[in-house]
């Protein structure tokens, strides 16, 4: 069976500012899916699980990597993060039924 890498179809600008700071991210927690994931629309359990790649345009840069978020500059100067989907994220507010 031939796989083919998810870093394949990724922009090669992209997959340049990745690939500089992936051990940096990597030793932070975060996982190769979750750096190189390529597909916007990555359903997993009922949740959209895009990678780092998926979010990045060619002329973006990072920034700060924690282990909560990693920072996606945009070249206008705009700072996005990225965070860590197996994190919790204390500002989502949970629904339940008869809540």
């Amino acid at each position: 069976m031939n796989m083919i890498s998810p870093v394949s179809k990724v922009n090669p600008q992209v997959a340049a500012r990745v690939r500089a700071r992936e051990a940096e991210a990597l030793a932070a927690g975060w996982s190769f899916k979750d750096l190189w994931e390529s597909r916007f629309w990555n359903i997993v359990d009922g949740m959209n699980r895009p990678g780092l790649v998926a979010l990045m345009f060619p002329g973006d840069d990072l920034g700060e990597i924690t282990e909560n978020y990693i920072e996606i500059i945009r070249s206008s100067g705009v700072v996005h993060r990225f965070y860590h989907p197996d994190r919790d994220h204390p500002w989502v507010k949970r629904v339940t039924a008869g809540a």
